[in-house]
């Protein structure tokens, strides 16, 4: 439960405007993320799952409480992020679908790509910012991503998950 800081109401986790006062509760939603370096993530979740990506990976997407898992090659950078009819540049995988307006999902959120053997994410200067597994990025900085890790985009979880093109 989140607490409001206005009026003590216990709001359901994830809620950012409280229920019943109208008070804005996101701070309170993220103050168990921290921001960590590279290392710090890269020692935390190495022994999770492999950091390495095969020559014809394809990586998967399942937002959280969706059907359909959105799926691509990373050899080139995504910009994950949502349609603005005010803004005539479009993410490469548009997450408005999934509430992302309403989740705090920027326009141009986030960018996943391969980086040699490596996928990595960057947060590209979000309002609401980017966490790998809890662990908010710093904006504009590659992190590594691992099959299995959870991503989250505002308040859109999804997890990542890395396949062959068998």
């Amino acid at each position: 439960m989140n607490v409001c800081p206005n009026c003590s109401y216990n709001n359901r986790v994830g809620e950012l405007v409280c229920a019943n006062c109208g008070a804005s509760i996101f701070d309170d939603v993220f103050r168990h993320t921290r921001e960590m370096s590279l290392a710090e993530i890269a020692v935390q979740t190495a022994p999770l799952a492999t950091r390495y990506l095969v020559q014809d990976a394809t990586v998967i997407i399942r937002v959280s409480g969706a059907q359909t898992p959105i799926s691509f090659e990373p050899d080139q950078p995504m910009i994950l992020g949502r349609i603005n009819n005010q803004n005539p540049r479009r993410p490469d995988i548009d997450l408005t679908a999934y509430h992302a307006f309403e989740k705090g999902v920027s326009c141009r959120h986030a960018s996943i790509q391969r980086q040699e053997d490596e996928l990595i994410i960057a947060d590209m200067g979000s309002t609401n910012g980017t966490c790998i597994n809890g662990q908010r990025l710093i904006p504009h900085e590659p992190y590594p991503v691992r099959d299995g890790d959870e991503i989250r985009l505002g308040n859109l979880f999804m997890r990542v998950y890395v396949g062959s093109q068998d």
